[in-house]
């Protein structure tokens, strides 16, 4: 085996390229795959919960208005970038209305 071998762990990781404030903190995302998308819209409360640094964005809405999408899509971020959000994270969340 060549070092430049290419070994492959997993399923390809999902890229965000469309992410939108709904309302509150439901999100619209659209997560591409490399065979297909995925649209849904999600409650980000559930991570914004986990961790003591999403407080800013549970308490902020003008903060949660910065939302964007990092340069290589593999998260959302707000702010200055210093609070971000995974795709793999977004991805795990149920769709609002899914049961």
């Amino acid at each position: 085996m060549t070092d430049d071998a290419i070994i492959e762990f997993a399923e390809p990781l999902p890229r965000i390229v469309l992410a939108y404030v709904v309302r509150d903190r439901l999100l619209h995302v659209v997560l591409r795959y490399p065979d297909h998308m995925v649209k849904k819209t999600v409650d980000l409360s559930p991570v914004l919960w986990r961790k003591r640094i999403f407080l800013p964005l549970r308490v902020g809405d003008v903060l949660f208005a910065t939302l964007r999408i990092n340069v290589d899509g593999t998260a959302i971020e707000f702010g200055d970038g210093d609070i971000d959000i995974s795709a793999e994270s977004i991805e795990r969340l149920a769709p609002v209305g899914a049961s």
